[in-house]
């Protein structure tokens, strides 16, 4: 009996693995990576995608944050979209504070504060 219990927990867990694993790979298909760092705060971690075409901002990029603690990317929250260009950078300014500097060309939007993370969009200079 006890040896079943095992097993069969030890195969849901390697279920579970298995479709975290899939629904990373299909949620990086439709949202790629602009960089390939990832901003952290001790508790968060902040990155920024390319938006897919069915999002909020269809062929924007946004800025999804999660905890550290966790390591899929679909498990996060979007927290920043808009039309930024190459230009967009993050960095935290504290243990919940992320700093989004983006200069917008067209529509922006703010989506939501995920957690207590407080998100503040700076428009950086324009050239002169």
């Amino acid at each position: 009996m006890t040896i079943r219990v095992g097993l069969g927990l030890s195969i849901t867990a390697v279920l579970v693995i298995m479709a975290c694993c899939v629904l990373e790979t299909i949620w990086r298909f439709e949202h790629t990576e602009r960089d390939e760092e990832t901003e952290s705060s001790p508790r968060y971690g902040a990155k920024v995608f390319h938006l897919p075409e069915d999002s909020v901002l269809p062929y924007g990029q946004g800025v999804f944050v999660k905890h550290r603690s966790i390591p899929f990317w679909f498990l996060s929250r979007l927290a920043f979209a808009g039309y930024c260009g190459p230009k967009m950078n993050i960095r935290w300014r504290g243990d919940n504070d992320l700093l989004v500097e983006c200069t917008t060309d067209e529509a922006l939007k703010q989506v939501s504060n995920p957690d207590e993370v407080m998100v503040t969009h700076v428009r950086e200079p324009e050239p002169t």
